[in-house]
């Protein structure tokens, strides 16, 4: 059985070991941060080998200092695990500060337009690691 969260606009999905986080709308920095705490709970109390991080019907409002912030703290958490983040063109190169930021600190991460793609490529991630 799958486990879930959402709030309005957040939502987290674990399907098997892969963590599945979708966000809409406005984000900012103050809404971003009520979501902390139940995105470390599936960290905290699940078997997670995956996440994939779906932004394409997010705006987020935040200047450079806020988005780098945020993405070292998110790349930080997710350093030891494949990362496929899903995007839109607009959004490409945040998003390709977060990904250099992840390869950066060890892991394995790539961006997608497409969710199948994405689902596809971290099962393939996660196949080829060894179980610790």
């Amino acid at each position: 059985m799958p486990h879930s969260y959402s709030m309005e606009g957040f939502e987290l999905r674990l399907e098997g070991p892969v963590l599945e986080i979708r966000t809409e709308g406005e984000r900012t920095d103050g809404v971003v941060h009520d979501a902390s705490p139940a995105f470390d709970s599936f960290f905290d109390r699940h078997d997670v080998r995956g996440v994939i991080f779906d932004l394409r019907s997010a705006d987020y409002l935040f200047n450079d200092r806020q988005w780098e912030e945020g993405a070292h703290a998110f790349a930080r958490r997710c350093r030891a695990l494949p990362l496929a983040i899903i995007d839109r063109q607009d959004q490409a190169g945040r998003t390709q500060r977060l990904l250099e930021l992840h390869s950066g600190m060890g892991g394995k991460s790539e961006s997608f337009r497409s969710r199948t793609t994405a689902r596809s490529w971290i099962r393939q991630s996660i196949d080829a690691e060894p179980v610790n």
